[in-house]
């Protein structure tokens, strides 16, 4: 370990998955460990497993970073647990000044923690509570209290996480909050409209991004979205990301299921081209620990729509037009209607949400706290 105070800082980013795996998890440390390359102040090693990977095999990654992965033990019993035994012994040889992790009930965490606890390395934490998924009983007990032994620092992406974590038992001198910042997007590629069969100058899109999970409740969009075509006709509802099968459409009308386009898992250039086409996104979550589909939609300058709930809400807050009571398919579909009928009110939304994104979420600004963090673990 080097000195505290020497520059680079050799930083450890730990993770399950990493880019081109997708989801937003892994946009959060690809975006901050690219940002902190960036600043020259810290040497980023990622560590991460071939875990989301085609066919498990490495892929080109970013130049500016060392992104080591690790081989996934396959069989059914690694399935809720992916193990990847090279995890432990990579950390060790890279002989970091702060082991990062992300995460929680995983094999990386846990491999971090003890790489830390080997070499008394500061470990920071970057959990992404989510309590509805989390285990119960005295198996989650047990994570926070290796969470409050094991971690120099916890670092919640929003309030609303670093509540939840103060009601679950960790101690408030143990956390700081560090928001995700924006990721720059590559050149969009519309060929995903045509293979969606949309034409987004054609009519009003409706944008989802997500895995089909019940606390996203895509059972209150559906039947909004309905509502919403008594308005809007010729309007379209865009549903990308894992999951979403024809079964979703179990239950709503028939004339509805031709409006409705699954596009699957995108690419990160497909889904600039969805984000760069359609007319506004639509977050329907009952619990995110930020909800960072958000944050992209709005630093593209699309307008967005989320439950006033968990930290949608903290991240949108003051601007009413976005917000609609959590569970309330009515007002859900009302506030769709209003930005699809109201020109005037969508560019406010777009403007508002780009400001803000720009002003307040910016990698750099990530990167200058998160190396002061990371100081203060050393000291």
């Amino acid at each position: 370990m080097t000195q505290p105070g020497r520059e680079p800082l050799h930083v450890a980013h730990v993770c399950l998955r990493y880019p081109p795996a997708i989801g937003g998890i892994e946009t959060y440390v690809s975006t901050l460990a690219q940002a902190l390359a960036t600043t020259r102040k810290a040497a980023v090693q990622v560590l991460c497993t071939t875990h989301g990977m085609p066919g498990g095999t490495a892929l080109p990654d970013d130049e500016s970073l060392e992104v080591t992965r690790c081989r996934l033990i396959t069989g059914r019993k690694s399935g809720r647990y992916p193990i990847a035994p090279g995890i432990l012994p990579a950390l060790l040889r890279y002989r970091a000044d702060v082991i990062h992790a992300h995460g929680m009930h995983l094999f990386t965490t846990d491999m971090a923690t003890l790489a830390a606890r080997t070499t008394r390395t500061p470990l920071a934490l970057t959990p992404y509570y989510h309590p509805p998924r989390t285990l119960p009983g005295r198996a989650h007990q047990a994570t926070i209290g290796r969470i409050v032994t094991s971690a120099s620092l916890v670092l919640p992406v929003s309030r609303f996480e670093a509540d939840r974590l103060l009601e679950a038992g960790l101690p408030a001198r143990s956390m700081e909050i560090v928001p995700p910042a924006i990721r720059p997007l590559p050149p969009p590629d519309p060929a995903i409209w045509a293979r969606l069969g949309v034409r987004p100058d054609g009519g009003p899109v409706i944008l989802f991004v997500g895995r089909n999970a019940p606390h996203k409740r895509l059972d209150l969009l559906l039947p909004a979205f309905e509502q919403v075509l008594e308005r809007h006709p010729d309007a379209s509802l865009v549903l990308a990301g894992p999951g979403h099968g024809v079964e979703l459409l179990q239950g709503v009308a028939l004339q509805v299921h031709s409006r409705v386009h699954l596009a699957g898992t995108t690419s990160a250039a497909e889904l600039a081209a969805l984000y760069q086409g359609s007319s506004l996104l639509v977050l329907p979550s009952d619990y995110e620990a930020f909800g960072l589909v958000l944050l992209e939609a709005m630093s593209c300058g699309l307008p967005v729509i989320a439950a006033q709930a968990s930290a949608p809400a903290e991240l949108l807050a003051g601007w009413e037009p976005s917000l609609f009571p959590p569970g309330d398919m009515g007002a859900l579909a009302a506030r769709i209607d209003a930005i699809l009928a109201d020109g005037d009110l969508a560019a406010e939304c777009s403007a508002w949400g780009r400001t803000r994104a720009a002003t307040m979420f910016s990698p750099e600004v990530q990167a200058r706290n998160v190396i002061e963090i990371y100081a203060r673990c050393l000291r």
